[in-house]
């Protein structure tokens, strides 16, 4: 009996969000610059980024192997501007210049890719295909777009062997985070962290 390999397809998609968040508090214990000014304290939200891109390709490359690769574009998050000093003696070292509402401060753009290339092999038990080979994606994490798209029938399988090399940050692209907005730090209006840098992992996985 001839059974036919899974159709190999090229997979592109992409999706870009326009959006704002407001809010008046960036926790639920955030205390106000001011009790007597809580307008002030309405602003963006630590989260607001105005712009958000995400595209993901899945493409099947010679000898079985499927390239896939992901990239998100994010822009710049806000940070609270304060004095560092407690101008109106609440106790609370968190008050902003004259006129200087919540989050007004802007950080950078966020760049973030990961390319990655898998081979899986699977024999199958009897009664089905007698072996196949089938590409699957692999090592996701719940943020990852390219982890859904993983092969399925666990239960008709013996084994597999799946080889994979992966990168992350492929760009090297410097994602700045924690911006200091103190006015009397030297730091301020700069980075104090930044994500991981480029990683590249290659290795095999074994299931039965």
């Amino acid at each position: 009996m001839n059974y036919a390999r899974p159709q190999q397809r090229l997979f592109l998609g992409a999706n870009y969000t326009l959006g704002r968040a407001i809010d008046e508090t960036d926790s639920p214990f955030g205390l106000p610059a001011s009790t007597y000014n809580l307008a002030a304290e309405r602003g963006p939200a630590v989260n607001d980024a105005r712009h958000r891109f995400m595209s993901i390709a899945n493409l099947p490359l010679p000898r079985r192997f499927r390239l896939g690769t992901s990239v998100r574009v994010l822009s710049a998050l806000p940070y609270n501007i304060t004095t560092g000093r407690d101008d109106n003696g609440d106790t609370v070292s968190n008050d902003r210049p004259s006129g200087v509402t919540r989050n007004t401060g802007r950080g950078s753009a966020q760049i973030r890719s990961r390319p990655s290339t898998e081979l899986e092999h699977r024999v199958w038990r009897p009664g089905s295909a007698a072996r196949r080979s089938q590409v699957r994606i692999i090592r996701g994490d719940n943020g990852d777009p390219l982890s859904s798209m993983g092969g399925g029938d666990s239960q008709n399988k013996r084994y597999s062997v799946e080889l994979y090399t992966q990168a992350y940050n492929v760009l090297n692209h410097v994602n700045a985070l924690n911006y200091s907005g103190v006015l009397g730090s030297p730091f301020f209006g700069h980075a104090t962290s930044a994500a991981a840098p480029r990683r590249i992992e290659v290795g095999t996985r074994f299931t039965f």
